[in-house]
């Protein structure tokens, strides 16, 4: 894994009027969201309001019933979904319980046909970034939540993608492990650069990871409004400061406003 902020084959991500609207209800109807090369955008809101349907769409999961989902290069031209390395880190690592730690992290590039010992020397190295390089022989069920976690983090992250699509990923988790794997996430988008879209329940996660907060609700869900957030907020002592909590307050004022029907 590259250990510098990633200076070429930056890839951006581009929805545009996506809609998916189910029959049983739900889903999420004209969303429009740009995420920049080497930016993260964090996406909030109520259950229900079709935040895991858009990273579905964006992933390439499902296909929009109306708009388009594209990437976009460096240059700003846009690029089918395929073209680019995509990763998704969901709330439940889904670990394979026969591999050890190592083996689950080298699965992407088992899949790919990558050769052995070049598998296991990327996968050996997208462990150490997450410091769980002592626990490589351990299987699943000998790691506590957030080692698992780190674990899958590792496996989205051993393919080295430009993009990388998150679902809940500490939403299991205690608020001490939270924490820890919310400063690793900011640790390693600073390191590789790497474009990220996060859906999560957590204001105080989004803040603290994203550039961008996009407040979504209603079934199906539309896009509301998108908070900016300072660099500044991203400083690692931020967090327990005024500036912090008062943006906090105004992304939950607005997730409110949402709920109650109001602009």
């Amino acid at each position: 894994m590259t250990q510098s902020r990633r200076s070429d084959g930056a890839c951006g991500l581009e929805l545009s009027a996506v809609s998916a609207v189910f029959a049983a209800g739900g889903g999420c109807t004209g969303v429009s969201l740009r995420v920049a090369a080497g930016e993260c955008v964090a996406v909030v809101g109520a259950s229900g309001c079709g935040k895991t349907t858009l990273l579905r769409i964006a992933a390439g999961l499902l296909a929009p019933q109306t708009g388009k989902a594209q990437c976009i290069d460096a240059a700003g031209q846009p690029l089918p979904l395929a073209s680019a390395r995509i990763s998704v880190c969901f709330q439940d690592p889904r670990l394979l319980p026969w591999r050890r730690a190592l083996g689950n992290v080298e699965l992407p590039l088992a899949l790919a046909g990558e050769a052995r010992a070049e598998r296991r020397s990327r996968a050996s190295a997208a462990l150490a970034t997450v410091g769980l390089q002592e626990a490589a022989a351990k299987r699943p069920h000998q790691l506590s939540g957030g080692m698992r976690m780190r674990v899958g983090l590792a496996r989205a992250m051993v393919t080295d993608p430009q993009i990388l699509l998150m679902d809940e990923p500490c939403g299991a988790l205690d608020a001490i492990s939270r924490r820890d794997i919310n400063l690793e996430l900011a640790r390693l988008r600073q390191q590789t650069g790497t474009t990220m879209l996060l859906v999560t329940h957590a204001i105080d996660e989004a803040v603290m990871l994203a550039d961008r907060v996009a407040v979504m609700g209603g079934s199906p869900g539309t896009l509301w409004e998108v908070i900016e957030i300072p660099p500044s907020l991203h400083e690692s002592d931020a967090a327990n400061g005024p500036a912090f909590a008062r943006l906090c307050v105004t992304i939950h004022e607005a997730l409110v406003r949402v709920r109650q029907g109001a602009p």
